[in-house]
């Protein structure tokens, strides 16, 4: 709904709120709804979270209430009393549940706690990673209830080695509390086991429905067994064109790049640890000669001006070329669009302070299309151009603010 970093310095030093004090506090909110569709009004009591920046955890202090502002792009914002400066955020809680981790090994070093859910969460990360000691626990760390959250360890230790845990995963009801405990960088005489990340089967990465001049989804190789180097090498078979294996660190790589040329391409990876033991992991791509489908993802432009600006919507493209635009609404005659090449014109000066339209869009081209919705604003003397979100207020004779 809303985030915010409070931060002060005095002299050149970082100050805080001294011990029992508190500050009044107001932040934007960013969307007139909340996660379920529900209206967010005038007098909600809404949960306070501030971000824990050594642990990368936040956690909820208390509640605010939702007031009218000008200065907010939805006329809303949260009021809230706070007792120190840091990232604060005003949003519904996910209904969690709680889990705690705790590293163990025979050496000492640092812990990467990497958690990962599939599950909607609102304006949390899907990815998370927190940093404890090893042979050491980690406080409860919150997790969506009633779905799945799996974890994993990268221990780096003093000696300079490091390790990586398996995947366990967790489902806690709400409010419940689990525990999870992962053994690294203990030497038990497994042999070199490298896993992918993601993976679609055991040693075996597939990769299908990609299309020409398009980002992969970068896949991770790391070993699972307990290893101090490992190297990566194409044993057979080749990556498509524009495709990479590049080392992360001594002992990880990942698959990584942008494809340029189409087909299918099958590679082999070998992996070969310093005592010479050696994994295999396959993976294979299928790359179609299509363009890619257009993507519309939620993005905003501010321009200075009100009148003959001009807004080519092909940049807030991220996939293939469009062929062609559709916007639903009939257009006001302070704005006009041409449909095939996406060149949206201001076309006079407005004749109040504040104007805004908002319309459903469509981008498409031969491989698909993608929909969003369309604000076009124009206040105090700038236009404004929004992909996705809820749409631009516009309360004529009020001073906005800035709105992104």
């Amino acid at each position: 709904m809303g985030t915010v970093e409070f931060h002060f310095t005095a002299n050149g030093e970082e100050i805080d709120l001294a011990p029992g004090a508190t500050a009044d506090v107001t932040i934007p909110i960013y969307t007139a709804t909340y996660p379920d569709g529900s209206n967010i009004n005038i007098g909600d009591s809404v949960p306070l979270w501030s971000l824990n920046e050594d642990t990368g955890i936040w956690t909820q202090e208390g509640n605010g209430t939702v007031i009218a502002s000008s200065d907010s792009p939805t006329a809303l914002a949260f009021e809230a009393t706070v007792s120190h400066f840091s990232w604060w955020n005003c949003d519904v809680s996910i209904n969690a549940g709680q889990v705690t981790v705790t590293v163990v090994s025979d050496k000492e070093g640092t812990a990467t706690i990497y958690g990962e859910t599939q599950t909607d969460i609102g304006w949390r990360p899907s990815q998370v990673g927190t940093v404890i000691s090893v042979n050491s626990s980690t406080n409860p760390l919150f997790v969506p209830s009633n779905a799945e959250t799996c974890l994993r360890v990268t221990a780096n230790f003093d000696d300079g080695t490091s390790a990586n845990s398996d995947t366990q995963c967790v489902t806690p009801a709400p409010s419940e509390s689990l525990a999870r405990t992962f053994t690294v960088g203990i030497d038990t005489g497994e042999p070199l086991n490298v896993v992918p990340l993601p993976k679609t089967g055991d040693d075996l990465v597939e990769v299908v429905g990609l299309y020409l001049n398009s980002l992969i989804t970068p896949i991770q190789l790391l070993p699972v067994s307990t290893e101090s180097s490992v190297t990566y090498s194409i044993s057979s078979g080749s990556l498509p064109p524009g495709i990479s294996l590049n080392a992360i660190n001594a002992t990880q790589a990942e698959i990584v790049g942008s494809t340029t040329t189409s087909g299918s391409f099958s590679a082999i990876i070998l992996a070969i640890d310093d005592e010479g033991a050696s994994d295999e992991i396959i993976v294979s791509f299928d790359v179609s000669n299509a363009v890619a489908p257009p993507d519309l993802p939620a993005a905003s432009q501010k321009i200075e001006g009100t009148e003959n600006v001009v807004v080519d919507l092909n940049t807030f493209n991220q996939g293939g070329a469009v062929a062609a635009w559709m916007i639903s609404d009939e257009l006001p005659d302070w704005l006009s669009f041409n449909n095939s090449t996406g060149i949206l014109t201001m076309i006079e000066e407005p004749d109040t302070v504040c104007k805004s339209f908002t319309s459903p869009i469509m981008a498409t081209n031969s491989s698909g299309n993608a929909n969003s919705l369309l604000t076009v604003g124009i206040f105090q003397g700038g236009t404004y151009v929004q992909i996705g979100g809820d749409g631009l207020p516009c309360v004529d004779n009020v001073d906005q603010g800035p709105l992104f």
